[in-house]
């Protein structure tokens, strides 16, 4: 049962990223060795890398990228607008699987990250300071 929902996992996310392989030139890792989750699939390309995980016992995905080896930046603070300490009060959101968080991720990445998938990492690195910032005064490592 476990060899086939990693299966799926893993076919879906290749599916959906798809893109990054065919117009960004992106190559998928085969298997990575320091992900403590077999339910990841990595893409990189030079210092690059674009993650896409299982969590929660298949009921959540989060997408990050990570350039030159550092602390992940989760796919969303790179839309405009991101506000890591803006409180907003939170809306009642509808359910959505897995899988269609994946394919959702892969839509606004394709919408909101050109820049980066190119090689322009002048916007990724302005939120990865300030998110890098963010983490340093919580404590975290």
């Amino acid at each position: 049962m476990e060899a086939d929902s990693l299966r799926h996992f893993k076919e879906n996310s290749r599916k959906c990223f798809r893109f990054l392989i065919d117009e960004f030139q992106f190559l998928e890792n085969p298997s990575p060795k320091d992900s403590h989750n077999q339910y990841e699939v990595i893409y990189f390309r030079n210092d690059l890398m674009v993650g896409i995980r299982g969590e929660g016992y298949g009921s959540i995905a989060s997408v990050y990228f990570r350039y030159q080896g550092k602390r992940e930046v989760p796919l969303q603070f790179l839309f405009p607008g991101w506000e890591p300490l803006l409180r907003k009060k939170k809306i009642k959101k509808e359910l959505v699987s897995q899988d269609e968080q994946i394919r959702i991720a892969s839509e606004q990445m394709k919408a909101n990250c050109a820049d980066i998938l190119n090689g322009d990492m002048t916007r990724y690195l302005e939120v990865f300071n300030r998110w890098e910032s963010i983490c340093q005064k919580m404590g975290y490592k």
